[in-house]
């Protein structure tokens, strides 16, 4: 059974998609996004694999240009999101994963797993936590000047995701 924060999470997938594309229109882009009411039939540029691009969970578009895709990964593995976005293939388009911050231990993982952590680093992804998400799209909906600075400023390199490790038993549940 899972665990009632785990199933929270994972209901939460759409949520965070739409608040990740409400975000990006905030700035001023376009957003193609793969949720029911924002999925698009043809992309408005060019790929080797229209069909596997269309999956990724969110793409901002400065005109038709892909300057930044989102994974959410809440349930899935990370190595799909990587899959996933290998197929956007545009010099310069950024690479965020977005997850829970339960998933932390398992993001040390990945970094630590040679073939993972090659992947994610030629690629050049970065991190954001729902909660990132969920402060910036309150942000952009309380003033008018949200700046890509402000988002920047949230994302995190792999190196910067660590998991404090417990020292004792205080606190343990």
């Amino acid at each position: 059974m899972l665990k009632p924060a785990v199933k929270r999470r994972i209901d939460q997938h759409d949520v965070i998609v739409e608040l990740v594309s409400k975000v990006g229109e905030a700035l001023g882009y376009r957003v193609n996004a793969d949720i029911p009411e924002r999925r698009v039939s043809t992309l408005p540029f060019e790929s080797e694999n229209p069909d596997r691009v269309k999956e990724i969970d969110a793409i901002w578009l400065d005109e038709s240009k892909p300057i930044c895709e989102f994974e959410i990964e809440h349930s899935t593995g990370f190595s799909l999101g990587v899959d996933r976005g290998s197929n956007l293939r545009i010099d310069g388009v950024k690479r965020v994963f977005v997850t829970p911050e339960e998933r932390k231990g398992l993001l040390n993982r990945k970094f630590r797993e040679k073939e993972s952590s090659q992947e994610i680093d030629e690629y050049g992804w970065r991190f954001l936590y729902y909660s990132d998400v969920e402060e910036l799209y309150e942000l952009s909906k309380s003033r008018k000047s949200l700046t890509i600075a402000d988002v920047e400023e949230k994302i995190k390199l792999p190196s910067e995701v660590r998991v404090e490790k417990q020292s004792n038993l205080d606190g343990f549940k």
